[in-house]
C-alpha cells in the first residue's frame, strides 16, 4: 500500500494493531465473489467483463473497552479492453479516499489487480460515549434505497455487489443520552478545504418513531436535515429530507432540497415489497433538461439521481428455502427512463450462493431505446 506523508493517522492505527493484538481476542473473516458480465449498448456491440472480489475482515479486542478493525478489499478485473490507456485505473484512484491506502498491483490493458484498505479504525467506549477514529462507515441514512441524510457515505443503489458500501476517513463521537436517544458528532478528513464535512445528529424516539435531526457543513454548503422511521399499520414508514444552502452567493445560487420517503411491507407468505419516492430539486424535469451536465454530476446526497422525480418499486419472494427471486425497478417521471434489476439466487451451501442478475436502463420518451444493458452471474463464498 502507498502511504502519503499525510497518512500518519493510519500508521498509528496499524501500530496499535500490532501492539495490542498480542494475546488479544481476534477474528478473521471474509469472502470471495466472482461476477461475470456481458454488456451491450445497442445489441450490436458486446463486451465481456469479469470481476473477482476478495475481502478480508480482521477484528481484534485490544482491551475490554477498545476494539480495532482492518478490512482489505482486493479486486481483479479482466475482460475485453477494460483498461484502455489506464482510464479504468484512474477512475478507481479518483474515487479513493483523501488518505491513499491503495495500490494497482497489476495494471494492463485487459487485466487490473487493485488492492485497497476499505476499513481501518479503532473504536472505544468511555462510560456513555463511543469514539471511532479512522476509515469507517458513518451511516446516518434511515431509508433502504435513497438516503439524503447520509452525508458521509452516500451509496449507489444500483451497485448490487458492494454490500459493505463506502466508508470515510474521519472521526465520530456518539454520546448516549438514554437507551433511545443519542447525540452524534462527526467530521471527515478532507482532501481539499472545500470538501470538509462536519455535522451533528440528534436522535430520539417519539410516538413510537425513531426521529433524527442534523445540522452541519457539507462541502461548500450548510445543511439542515431530518429523518424518521417507524410503522404505519403493519408496514414500515421511513423518510429523510435534507436542505443544502450555499455559503457564498446565497442570493444568486439556489439551495438544493432532496427528500425520500419509503413504505415497505412483509406479507405472511415469504414475500416482501418496497416502494420509495425521491425528490431532487436540482434534477432534470424532462428529457430536454437531461443534458450531459446532469449526467456528469457525481453521486452525492445532493444528487442521488440526476432527475427530479423518481419512483422505486422492489419485490422479493423466497420461493423455497434455497431459491429467492427479486425485482427492482426505478422510473424517472417526466424524463421517462426506467431501470430494471431482476435477480434469481440459489443457496449452494451454508456459506455459498449463486445469483443471476440483469441490469437495464431504457428510455421510454419516444420509441423504446436501450441505454445500457448487462447480464451478470455472481458466485459468492464466505469464510
Amino acid at each position: 500500500m502507498r502511504l502519503s506523508k499525510n497518512n500518519y493517522l493510519y500508521g498509528g492505527i496499524l501500530f496499535l494493531f500490532v501492539v495490542f493484538s498480542q494475546g488479544s481476542d481476534q477474528a478473521l473473516s471474509g469472502y470471495v465473489k466472482n461476477v461475470s458480465t456481458l454488456s451491450t449498448l445497442d445489441f450490436n456491440r458486446y463486451s465481456n467483463f469479469n470481476y473477482l472480489h476478495n475481502r478480508l475482515n480482521y477484528r481484534v479486542d485490544m482491551t475490554s473497552s477498545w476494539q480495532g478493525a482492518l478490512e482489505i478489499r482486493n479486486r481483479l478485473f479482466y475482460g475485453d479492453n477494460i483498461n484502455p490507456n489506464g482510464l479504468f485505473t484512474s477512475s478507481l484512484e479518483a474515487s479513493e479516499k483523501p488518505l491513499a491506502m491503495s495500490k494497482a498491483l497489476v495494471d494492463k490493458e485487459n487485466i487490473l489487480l487493485f488492492s485497497e484498505v476499505d476499513r481501518a479504525y479503532i473504536r472505544g467506549n468511555i462510560q456513555d460515549m463511543e469514539i471511532t477514529i479512522g476509515r469507517q462507515r458513518i451511516n446516518w441514512g434511515v431509508n433502504l434505497a435513497w438516503t439524503p441524510n447520509d452525508l458521509f457515505n452516500v451509496y449507489n443503489y444500483t451497485d448490487f455487489e458492494y454490500s459493505e458500501r463506502a466508508g470515510t476517513d474521519g472521526v465520530k463521537v456518539e454520546y448516549y443520552l438514554s437507551e433511545l436517544s443519542s447525540i452524534q458528532w462527526a467530521f471527515n478528513i478532507p482532501k481539499k478545504r472545500d470538501s470538509l464535512i462536519v455535522a451533528a445528529l440528534y436522535k430520539w424516539n417519539q410516538w413510537n418513531y425513531d426521529i433524527q435531526i442534523l445540522l452541519g457543513n457539507y462541502h461548500k454548503d450548510g445543511v439542515l436535515g431530518m429523518g424518521w422511521a417507524g410503522n404505519l399499520y403493519n408496514g414500515g414508514l421511513k423518510g429523510e429530507l435534507s436542505w443544502f444552502e450555499p455559503h457564498e452567493n446565497r442570493f444568486k445560487k439556489k439551495g438544493v432540497v432532496t427528500g425520500a420517503v419509503s413504505l415497505d411491507y412483509f406479507f405472511e407468505k415469504p414475500f416482501y415489497i418496497l416502494g420509495s419516492f425521491l425528490f431532487n430539486s436540482q434534477g432534470a424535469k424532462n428529457q430536454k433538461e437531461l443534458s450531459k451536465n446532469y449526467l456528469a454530476q457525481s453521486l452525492s446526497p445532493k444528487n442521488l439521481m440526476p432527475t427530479r422525480y423518481n419512483l422505486l418499486l422492489q419485490g422479493n419472494w423466497m420461493a423455497t428455502p434455497l431459491w429467492v427471486m427479486d425485482l427492482s425497478t426505478i422510473y424517472t417521471l417526466g424524463v421517462h427512463g426506467i431501470y430494471v434489476l431482476p435477480s434469481l439466487s440459489y443457496s449452494l451451501s451454508e456459506n455459498g450462493s449463486l445469483s443471476l442478475l440483469y441490469q437495464g436502463w431504457f428510455s421510454l420518451s419516444n420509441d423504446i431505446a436501450v441505454l445500457q444493458s448487462s447480464g451478470n452471474i455472481l458466485i459468492s463464498f464466505n469464510f
